[in-house]
């Protein structure tokens, strides 16, 4: 009984308790009536640490992608892909829709965190969902690093990706990339990049390309790129893809 009055009365006192920003200081004695969510604040109510700060925006970019592979053994494909960046995290959701098996149809769904300072670290996981039952595609995952320096207009890069791949007759496959970027003026940047890798058909066969990569700012928010692969070896195609993509 005395414990049943006790939780009356405490919840009779801090009824007259009202504080419409949640920062724990009384409306009436709150000098700062407005305090945003994720603020530490003193005894009149007023911040005195900002724990996130929302004036560095979360920036995305919506794209559309046209995806052909001469190679027999992959599909042409287009992708829908919605890119969110705020600070040093990245977001990325694409979803690909193959034109010749729509079995295969999948989402993929990617983070990324980089440490910015003379060389660029970039760490990220991500995996690939498939969007209909079928017992000949699973879910794939995959691991990378990318390292960056840039001097003046040039910038070079070396990356590395360890694929976890579940789907039936398809074996784990690592890439490779090794390349140089140029930004030749404020909307417009290319790039050369050398390309290794396994082929997830054949654990014993490999791969190698050299890729062209443009993307070229036609105002401030529209823009278009392209990337061409060139085939080194015998065992695999040439391939190419074009994006059309908006900055919000």
């Amino acid at each position: 009984m005395k414990i049943a009055f006790l939780l009356l009365f405490s919840i009779l006192l801090n009824a007259k308790f009202i504080d419409n920003d949640l920062d724990g200081v009384e409306d009436s004695k709150d000098l700062c009536p407005n305090s945003k969510l994720f603020e530490l604040v003193d005894e009149n109510g007023c911040a005195t640490k900002i724990l996130i700060d929302y004036t560095k925006t979360i920036n995305y970019t919506l794209s559309v992608s046209y995806i052909h592979n001469s190679d027999k053994n992959e599909d042409n494909a287009y992708s829908l892909n919605l890119f969110f960046n705020y600070i040093n995290f990245d977001l990325s959701l694409n979803y690909l829709k193959y034109i010749n098996d729509n079995n295969l149809n999948e989402l993929a769904i990617s983070a990324y965190y980089s440490f910015k300072d003379t060389i660029n670290t970039t760490i990220g996981i991500g995996s690939y969902l498939p969007q209909h039952s079928s017992k000949s595609n699973k879910v794939d995952y995959f691991i990378g690093i990318k390292i960056a320096y840039e001097f003046k207009d040039f910038n070079c890069y070396i990356s590395y990706k360890r694929y976890f791949n579940n789907d039936l007759e398809t074996y784990n496959s690592n890439l490779y990339k090794l390349g140089v970027g140029y930004y030749a003026h404020n909307n417009l940047y290319t790039s050369l990049t050398y390309i290794n890798s396994d082929s997830i058909y054949n654990s014993n066969e490999q791969k190698e390309h050299i890729s062209i990569f443009t993307n070229y700012y036609l105002n401030k928010k529209l823009f278009i790129s392209t990337n061409y692969a060139i085939s080194l070896n015998s065992n695999s195609d040439n391939s190419y893809s074009i994006t059309i993509g908006y900055d919000f």
